[in-house]
């Protein structure tokens, strides 16, 4: 329902914002929703003293929230960069496991029109830290520690006042992990491989 609510509130502000004057703030917040388009792939397996064990794999679409923090400088009349720090809160396939991120995002924006609508829109390259990976499960915890990973794609604002209408496509890449841990006896493997394609949609606001 959350969710729901959030992306109605996204498309409602993209159609007001048309009409918005034109302003002069740099800084800018971004709140949005994101999803994978590719299935993501995790799981988790634990191996007994006598050679049984049991596994739990997943297969699924995954999604999350984020907020990003940045400043825009006009290069030209044209052409500016919007680099920004972001947090992201995200799952994946389920609660078990734990993959918030930081994120350094820094696009290149070309302004042109489509539709009668002011755009920005160009080619975006990310830094993902995962400060403390983990996975849960009822056998155990086994941590992954702090890992990175790249994305590119395609970043977009729509709009020409202070709150704009975000979309982006981008590639999650070197986001496939793995660990293995004992707990007594036991021994835990556990993986999770997030490369692939991701939508994004928000609210830009200038201030």
């Amino acid at each position: 329902m959350l969710k729901n609510t959030l992306i109605g509130m996204m498309v409602l502000s993209s159609i007001s914002m048309a009409d918005e004057a034109v302003n002069d703030k740099n800084w800018f917040m971004e709140f949005g929703y994101q999803t994978s388009i590719e299935r993501m792939k995790s799981g988790f397996e634990s191996t007994y003293t006598d050679n049984s064990g049991s596994g739990l794999f997943r297969e699924g679409l995954t999604d999350n929230l984020y907020l990003e923090i940045g400043k825009s400088f006009q290069l030209n009349d044209e052409y500016s960069l919007a680099p920004s720090i972001g947090f992201t809160q995200a799952t994946l396939l389920g609660d078990d496991y734990h993959n918030d991120a930081i994120t350094l995002e820094l696009p290149l924006f070309y302004k042109t029109q489509l539709w009668n609508k002011q755009v920005l829109v160009g080619p975006s390259v990310k830094f993902v830290l995962y400060p403390a990976m983990y996975y849960n499960d009822n056998e155990g915890q086994v941590d992954m520690g702090s890992q990175s990973a790249f994305a590119y794609g395609i970043q977009s604002l729509w709009g020409s006042g202070d709150t704009k209408f975000s979309l982006g496509l981008e590639n999650l890449t070197s986001a496939n992990y793995s660990a293995t841990q004992f707990n007594g006896t036991t021994k835990l493997d556990a993986y999770a491989d997030m490369n692939g394609l991701y939508l994004n949609m928000g609210i830009h606001i200038g201030f």
